[in-house]
């Protein structure tokens, strides 16, 4: 393999975190980011900014090919945020669901005309396959 061969593989294998800074999502985050530094001195941001960015990046870490260093870290982030967009509050209990186990007829507009045209068969109506 020759030296430019070598370079362009070398290029091929690298890999490329990039951000676009003219994606209406980034836009919108810097703005978010922008307007609590403004309002306030120490610019605390709201632990569900600080997960939002964090997955962000390390979504675009790993659609980069990197390998995150706490995959356990991101998952709790992104269960934490499934949570915030479902309207579902960590001190909200666990409730056991009772789960009827019983078959339901079936509607009309749901029964399959060719199953049941089969199982109203008798026995000198269905033919047997010839060897």
């Amino acid at each position: 393999m020759n030296k430019e061969q070598q370079n362009m593989q070398a290029q091929f294998n690298k890999k490329v975190l990039e951000i676009n800074p003219n994606h209406p999502l980034i836009k919108s985050l810097l703005s978010k980011v922008t307007e609590v530094k403004a309002a306030d001195p120490e610019g605390n941001l709201s632990a569900d900014m600080i997960d939002l960015l964090h997955l962000l990046t390390h979504g675009a870490l790993i659609h980069s090919g990197y390998s995150l260093e706490n995959p356990l870290d991101f998952q709790a982030r992104l269960f934490r945020q499934a949570n915030v967009l479902a309207g579902v509050s960590q001190d909200d209990q666990l409730e056991e669901v009772e789960i009827d186990w019983e078959e339901e007829e079936e509607s009309p507009e749901e029964k399959d005309p060719i199953a049941e045209a089969a199982n109203e068969m008798t026995e000198e109506q269905i033919i047997e396959p010839v060897e």
